[in-house]
């Protein structure tokens, strides 16, 4: 079949007082096949090491320009697409 859309999220302030990680959660509880792409001062291996980055979550961190993040972006969806290949 044609490719997909799959939902996509963009959050760039606090959503109702959740942060990122908060939200992420509750979106893909309702969407599992959902993907999602964090951004962060911190590393990822610090992340990692503090359990808060959570499996499956894509991290680009911070500070980034426009292209890095649309790269980001790029490499998330087409993980999304080689996965319902």
């Amino acid at each position: 079949p044609a490719a997909q859309c799959r939902p996509a999220l963009y959050r760039c302030r606090d959503a109702g007082g959740m942060n990122g990680r908060e939200l992420a959660a509750r979106a893909t509880a309702l969407r599992p096949a959902l993907k999602v792409l964090l951004t962060s001062g911190y590393s990822q291996d610090a992340l990692l090491r503090a359990g808060r980055l959570p499996e499956g979550v894509h991290l680009l961190p911070k500070p980034y320009r426009r292209r890095d993040l649309a790269a980001a972006i790029r490499r998330v969806l087409d993980e999304a697409r080689a996965a319902l290949s």
